[in-house]
């Protein structure tokens, strides 16, 4: 077979095993037959590293046109985050040569060269194993941490294979020390992203299963909250004739002072039943009367005038996620008010032009200074600053909304959250 042919088979394989492999990262949309298509041109790019190799004699040069077209089809086919697709891009390229690698040793550099079909078969193979390994629809937020170890891995990878190039000529072929070390070093490279995203995925699901807890909690809380709020409305309702009378009789005496104090104490149990919110979720209608209870310990005026069912596609962890970060900050940022009377947090919602807008506005003291356009925290724990804001962003985002931030000449700040509501709903 012709050295063409060997090319444009090799060429072939590679398109089709990327293709397969990234076919575990679903599209944000299910892309159209002529995406699909103009996706395919993309990869067949792939083709100026066979046909026109002394192009790109570099190694760094190759593996950055392999990332780069790689990074173009999944942010073109998939339209993920250009951090997902870099990530994904850069992880797909340094799998590939690690497996090169290990082909290019001296001991097994001539079945790489001549024995097409076992080499295309364990490469074959051992992606498959790897595409089974990673879960691609749990990687989200792309921090500091899979950087570095990416790049890491990367710098080492390609450092090897250069120094595989250049001593392959002049390194017997039966050295089993230059064949052993690499063939370990590039399986502990991709063995240490995998064990890492696994790492990451058991992190996320014991995350996951701490805000369940968390969700089943507040709906049970709820359902305490309304059973307890109905109980004292039937028993004030009881005792509505009783009280009328006693009233009555006080109003007959003239003693207004009695007659304050009594009306004072019916008071007081009325307010005990505006405790318990009503937004059309239960979940948050308990996680909301949790935060109203937690605000009161600080003398904070709460006001939630809020109808959560239009946005019922809303999950329960994204729920917890955008009114635990924003109330969060609210009472925090009460908290620091000087004057009781003038610490407030306010919820309110409304439905307007198919979007749902849900501001929270709360009273705050001194200076709010913003990186990025998010305030940061005045937390002790610096190195957090903003990932509450981050996060409650990040799920907005999911549903295509927006978050707005503005500070009023009265102390005011006010989040605003816009959510775009599926036809149905918004009609």
């Amino acid at each position: 077979m012709g050295s063409d042919s060997i090319k444009f088979l090799r060429f072939f394989f590679e398109t089709a095993l990327f293709i397969g492999f990234f076919h575990g990262v679903k599209p944000k949309i299910a892309p159209t037959r002529a995406k699909k298509l103009f996706s395919l041109l993309i990869l067949s790019f792939l083709s100026l590293l066979y046909f026109f190799d002394f192009l790109f004699p570099n190694i760094v040069l190759r593996f950055i046109l392999r990332f780069l077209i790689f990074f173009i089809y999944l942010k073109y086919l998939k339209e993920i985050s250009w951090q997902k697709a870099a990530y994904l891009s850069g992880m797909a390229s340094s799998i590939y040569y690690a497996l090169q690698n290990i082909f290019i040793t001296p001991l097994l550099y001539p079945f790489f060269i001549e024995s097409f079909i076992v080499v295309y078969g364990v490469f074959l193979f051992l992606f498959i194993f790897i595409y089974y390994q990673i879960s691609f629809e749990k990687i989200e937020h792309i921090g500091a941490d899979r950087v570095i170890l990416l790049v890491s891995v990367i710098s080492c990878i390609l450092y090897v294979k250069y120094s595989l190039s250049v001593m392959i000529d002049g390194v017997s072929m039966k050295n089993i020390e230059m064949t052993l070390f690499p063939i370990l070093l590039q399986l502990f490279l991709i063995a240490s992203i995998i064990l890492f995203e696994k790492y990451l995925y058991v992190q996320m699901e014991q995350e996951e299963a701490r805000l369940h807890e968390v969700i089943t909690d507040f709906k049970l809380k709820n359902i305490k909250n309304r059973i307890a709020a109905e109980d004292d409305l039937r028993l004030l309702t009881h005792d509505m004739k009783n009280h009328f009378i006693a009233i009555k009789k006080i109003v007959g005496t003239s003693d207004h002072h009695q007659l304050n104090n009594y009306i004072n104490a019916l008071l007081v149990n009325l307010e005990s039943n505006d405790k318990y919110v009503e937004t059309g979720n239960e979940l948050l209608d308990g996680f909301l009367s949790e935060k109203i209870a937690e605000a009161e310990k600080d003398n904070i005026s709460m006001s939630i005038i809020l109808d959560f069912r239009p946005a019922a596609f809303i999950s329960d962890m994204d729920i917890c996620t955008i009114f635990g970060n924003a109330l969060d900050n609210a009472i925090e940022a009460s908290r620091k008010v000087t004057n009781p009377n003038d610490r407030f947090i306010s919820v309110y919602s409304s439905t307007t032009a198919g979007q749902l807008a849900i501001s929270f506005a709360n009273a705050y003291e001194g200076t709010i200074n913003k990186v990025n356009g998010l305030p940061l925290t005045t937390k002790s724990t610096s190195n957090h600053h903003g990932y509450g804001l981050l996060s409650l962003n990040k799920a907005v985002q999911k549903y295509d909304g927006i978050v707005s931030i503005n500070l009023d000449t009265s102390n005011k700040f006010i989040l605003t959250v816009m959510l775009p509501l599926p036809i149905t709903s918004a009609g």
